[in-house]
């Protein structure tokens, strides 16, 4: 809680609504809203004020009333699924195929143990693997965190391609032979934590889209992945 300036010239219902705002997007605010006298004695404002705040913020979609319950933080409507199915899927390709004043940034590109990973790829838990972790931007802003898991012994030419300036598929036919002709997708939405939270420059429980991805060479899968994109560069926040 962070205390209003009455020496602004902005009206305190503004700098209330504001302060409310400020809440429910640092997910300080969840559930319910407090109700209107405890609001005030937090504040130090009159209900009227409190009420023309959060009038405010139900007109702007961010609040619903509950006759006899009170009021709510608003919970949105999803997406439809095509809609979050052709959106990431058309972005990331155009990811891959280098857009205007885009930068990948290659954050890892090693050998690792992920038994998560491997176990998606069908090996076992303690098998190696090629662990690719990338970074795009595009003008500067983060737009999509993406982390790949190839087979050990089959991956090991990607150690030395420079994937900054070439499609990992491309780069996967031309270093290690492998070709990915088939594969499987699940796209949805995810609330990124740690690391990827950081790097994408997501708020605290701020939705991404998660593109998960297997990659097959023949009938043998060949790549696992998994890739996190700002919801509203898919036209989707």
């Amino acid at each position: 809680m962070r205390p209003l300036d009455r020496a602004s010239p902005l009206p305190l219902w503004a700098q209330l609504a504001d302060e409310l705002r400020r809440g429910l997007r640092e997910g300080e605010l969840d559930g319910r809203l407090p109700p209107e006298p405890s609001l005030a004695a937090a504040y130090g404002v009159s209900r009227q004020t409190v009420r023309e705040a959060v009038r405010r913020l139900r007109d702007a979609g961010l609040l619903t009333a509950e006759r006899g319950r009170g009021t709510f933080v608003r919970v949105p409507d999803p997406p439809p699924p095509e809609a979050v199915a052709q959106g990431p899927r058309r972005l990331l390709a155009a990811l891959e195929a280098a857009r205007p004043g885009q930068l990948v940034r290659v954050r890892a590109l090693d050998r690792a143990f992920e038994p998560r990973a491997a176990a998606r790829l069908g090996m076992a838990a303690g098998a190696g693997l090629v662990h690719l972790e990338r970074l795009w931007t595009v003008d500067g802003q983060p737009v999509a965190h993406d982390r790949v898991w190839i087979p050990g012994a089959e991956g090991e030419g990607l150690l030395d391609a420079d994937l900054r300036s070439i499609p990992l598929h491309d780069a996967l036919d031309r270093w290690c032979g492998l070709r990915i002709d088939s594969g499987s997708e699940r796209v949805g939405l995810s609330l990124p934590v740690g690391e990827p939270r950081r790097l994408l420059g997501l708020e605290k429980r701020q939705p991404a889209v998660l593109i998960e991805r297997l990659g097959r060479a023949g009938d043998r899968p060949v790549e696992w992945g998994e890739t996190l994109i700002r919801a509203e560069r898919c036209g989707l926040a």
